[in-house]
């Protein structure tokens, strides 16, 4: 019998992980994830893979994208330009951004997975579509922040204090036409793919709003016919649980990104690890411009297990460690 039945791939390679070095572990309720692990007198309580190896208000500040982006500045680590608002300040946020160029993006200052995200927004109609559709989407309340978008590759970088890292690239949910089946034909298509690859990092992709917007932007509609070879992005943000697909670049990274990843992981106290979230033009040169998206505390361990393409990489091992 699976003992880990129900278990997301996330915690299950960790748990997994931690069995394989002769540690203990039962999951005591697996709706929520709880998990114990033991080794001798030691007991650690996992929720998902939270544990008391990280801090609670370092998961705390890398949870709020707003205070994130303020620990980096102070660190003097590059972030895109922007601010917090909430919904009784669109006001004031037009007049913010009337001094910025386009293109924007609008995100809450609390989520995960892209939810309630807009890309390559220009026109004040589209921002506040964007923010109409965030404060539905996640409610009313919610700040979020407005960005000038940094035009580039995005990259994830898993990263510890000891410096041993993983890096993968991650490119936005896309299919490739075949002169033939429309848009909407071939996500299907590539979504029974998917399903029956093995690939446990690859999710299905999601055909919503988001998409139909991202499609309106180069005259394409779900039942479009794209021409053979044509690649066809479906939305802008790179989120694997909305169909990005990721490759490892581990190997190719320039050191001078694995370090501002490493400072990025300092200038949130106490924090073991993280995945970090970086703009770059180019992951092979040093002079490449750059900028830090995010920090999460409780990064994806499957997507640099299985990568879409490339090597995988052993995170949760690091994570054990």
């Amino acid at each position: 019998m699976d003992k880990f039945k129900g278990i997301h791939t996330n915690q299950r390679l960790l748990l997994e992980e931690l069995e394989s070095r002769g540690i203990s572990v039962e999951v005591l309720i697996p709706e929520i994830e709880l998990a114990e692990a033991k080794l001798g007198s030691h007991c650690e309580i996992l929720i998902d893979r939270d544990s008391s190896v990280v801090p609670y208000a370092g998961s705390l500040i890398a949870a709020d994208k707003y205070l994130t982006k303020l620990l980096l500045k102070r660190a003097g680590l590059p972030v895109p330009q922007g601010e917090q608002f909430f919904s009784d300040q669109i006001a004031d946020m037009m007049n913010y951004i009337s001094q910025m160029d386009p293109p924007f993006v609008v995100k809450p200052t609390f989520g995960s997975h892209g939810i309630g995200c807009s890309l390559e927004i220009y026109s004040q109609e589209d921002i506040e579509q964007a923010i109409s559709h965030l404060l539905a989407t996640i409610g009313p309340k919610t700040p979020f922040l407005i960005e000038k978008q940094i035009l580039g590759m995005e990259i994830r970088v898993f990263i510890n204090r000891e410096r041993q890292f993983a890096a993968l690239c991650r490119d936005p949910a896309y299919v490739l036409g075949d002169g033939s089946l429309t848009v909407k034909e071939l996500i299907e298509s590539e979504n029974e793919k998917r399903a029956n690859s093995g690939n446990l990092a690859l999710s299905q992709i999601l055909i919503d709003q988001e998409v139909e917007r991202t499609l309106g932007k180069f005259n394409i509609t779900l039942n479009s016919v794209p021409r053979a070879g044509a690649k066809i992005y479906l939305r802008r943000n790179s989120n694997m649980a909305t169909g990005g697909v990721s490759t490892d670049v581990t190997d190719q990274i320039d050191d001078n990104l694995v370090e501002l990843a490493f400072r990025a992981l300092k200038a949130i106290p106490a924090l073991p690890y993280a995945g970090i979230d970086i703009l770059t033009q180019d992951i092979t040169s040093s002079s490449s411009a750059s900028a830090i998206l995010e920090i999460n505390s409780n990064p994806g361990l499957k997507m640099h297990h299985y990568p879409s393409f490339g090597q995988g990489r052993n995170v949760a091992g690091l994570v054990a460690d």
